[in-house]
């Protein structure tokens, strides 16, 4: 496996408390992505969507198949460490509830 590290610049261009947050990247590999929340009556659906662009590596059509895997699988660890937060948080109001600590 051959492995590659790009440095990019990431800023928060919005950021809407409860509703949505867009970051733009800039360098050999740019982005601009969009998490967005809306409320349900089970909690929070959370959305996510990218478009990225690979400038400046050496075989493009090669790094974008790899951003694109990459991209894929750091998507899905981060919702999966997204929704870890709400349900600590519920978890430890039944523990308070129940009258633990």
């Amino acid at each position: 496996m051959v492995r590659v590290r790009v440095s990019s610049v990431l800023e928060i261009a919005e950021f809407v408390e409860n509703d949505h947050f867009v970051s733009v990247t800039d360098g050999p590999v740019r982005s601009v992505t969009t998490w967005a929340f809306a409320p349900t009556p089970l909690g929070t659906r959370v959305s996510f969507s990218g478009e990225y662009r690979v400038n400046g590596l050496p075989l493009p059509f090669l790094g974008e198949e790899i951003l694109r895997h990459e991209l894929s699988a750091h998507t899905s660890l981060s919702l999966r460490h997204l929704k870890r937060i709400p349900e600590s948080q519920a978890a430890a109001a039944d523990d308070q509830a129940a009258g633990g600590t």
